[in-house]
């Protein structure tokens, strides 16, 4: 059947830790990615979801200074109704879910990385995000990308190369994500993610692919006949 975009979620803090009473129907099997994107150099974010854990992906450090994180959890169907992360120094926060059903139980295609992440200062809020290769027909890109010039108001509201399902969390610490479905193998090129207005962003920006689920075979019920032979 394919990756499909189930649902979204995000919210947002000035202190504290991070933590959302997320509203998903969730069904076992189903992948949720998670982005924290919090203040200050080096902070440090930590699942802190007990017996219902996230793994952790990558994190990637803005040319200013901030940090956004990448986790992903395969769902058991029996989830918690809010998820929560630990900083290590308390500053402003925003969190974002992006819940898919229809991955690969190993997740990604292609995953966070240092050669999957990319940072940089652009005074006209045009964030680029590395090409990437797909392995996997049927794969789904995702986009994710992080502004600390401005975290408080910076919206980033456009993203090219046909991706779609835009997801901005704007107030304390601005962070946005989009995908793409059904990619072919092969290059996907660059990709560009802007702020509205064209603001400046000094961002850390991904580009990564889920891996489809393997359809499972189908069983040949076909009833065969021996010939009997008569002597």
């Amino acid at each position: 059947m394919g990756i499909s975009l189930v649902a979204t979620a995000s919210i947002d803090g000035g202190s504290g830790n991070p933590s959302i009473t997320h509203g998903l129907t969730i069904k076992g099997g189903d992948v949720i990615l998670a982005g924290v994107h919090a203040n200050l150099a080096a902070n440090t974010v930590a699942d802190n979801n007990g017996s219902t854990p996230f793994a952790f992906d990558d994190f990637g450090d803005n040319p200013d200074s901030a940090r956004l994180c990448l986790f992903n959890r395969v769902c058991n169907g029996n989830e918690p109704s809010a998820f929560a992360f630990t900083l290590g120094s308390s500053a402003r926060w925003s969190l974002l879910l992006r819940q898919y059903r229809g991955v690969d139980r190993a997740v990604w295609d292609v995953a966070p990385s240092a050669s999957t992440r990319a940072t940089g200062d652009s005074g006209t809020g045009l964030a680029v995000a590395s090409a990437i290769s797909i392995l996997t027909p049927g794969a789904c890109g995702v986009v994710w990308v992080a502004d600390d010039f401005a975290p408080t108001t910076t919206v980033f509201n456009t993203v090219n190369n046909s991706y779609g399902n835009l997801v901005n969390e704007s107030g304390q610490q601005c962070q946005a994500s989009a995908d793409k479905l059904g990619l072919s193998t092969g290059t996907t090129g660059t990709t560009t993610i802007s702020t509205s207005g064209g603001t400046r962003a000094t961002y850390v920006v991904y580009q990564v692919a889920l891996k489809p689920a393997m359809a499972p075979p189908i069983e040949d019920r076909r009833v065969r006949f021996q010939p009997l032979l008569v002597r």
